[in-house]
């Protein structure tokens, strides 16, 4: 199986999911303007820079993505060769800001869900 990384262009067409981009911008707080957005998506004027701090957390919200996966796409809009050590863990966004109990909850349900696939992987 080969694992595709998106850029940002891909990342914001991927998570796009039919809505417009005025809908998008309102829905990352407009920031960025739609405008930008749909320049982002389509490539009509490439990165030069990685996106401030404050666009990135509203694109994260807006795409319902990991700040981590907006840096990353970013990177890779930049060309910059991202290491992905580590990219086949399950990230949650916005699990982090759970109770510490529903995160063991989380925790615990994955590692059943993990024990009895490698229990049926060998059937």
């Amino acid at each position: 199986m080969t694992d595709v990384r998106p850029n940002l262009a891909q990342l914001i067409l991927d998570r796009k999911m039919g809505r417009t981009f005025e809908r998008l911008a309102e829905d990352c707080g407009g920031m960025p303007a739609s405008r930008r957005l749909q320049q982002m998506a389509n490539g009509n004027r490439p990165m030069k820079n990685f996106p401030d701090p404050d666009t990135i957390r509203a694109m994260a919200k807006g795409l319902a993505v990991s700040e981590s996966e907006i840096i990353l796409a970013s990177a890779r809009s930049l060309g910059f060769a991202v290491d992905s050590a580590g990219s086949d863990e399950l990230n949650i966004a916005g699990a982090g800001a759970l109770p510490d109990e529903a995160q063991k909850a989380i925790l615990n349900v994955a590692r059943a869900l993990m024990n009895a696939h490698s229990l049926n992987a060998g059937a």
